[in-house]
């Protein structure tokens, strides 16, 4: 299971987690998903990384395929 961030009483993971959570080969298809807004990122000050919502990825229909093959 990949590290969640707990914020506010939201779920966030890095942008890498992200990734494998939903089954891309590399950052490029989140950074794609970011730039057309399907994703929202956010970044705090002071931490290099940059984060998602667990709510959105779970709610991506990608995610859904990647949970029925396993």
């Amino acid at each position: 299971m990949e590290k969640i961030i707990r914020l506010n009483n939201r779920s966030f993971v890095t942008k890498s987690s992200a990734t494998r959570l939903l089954g891309f080969s590399n950052r490029n298809s989140i950074d794609d998903l970011v730039r057309r807004r399907k994703m929202q990122e956010f970044k705090i000050q002071g931490l290099a990384k940059s984060l998602i919502s667990l709510d959105e990825i779970k709610s991506h229909p990608r995610f859904l395929q990647q949970a029925a093959k396993q």
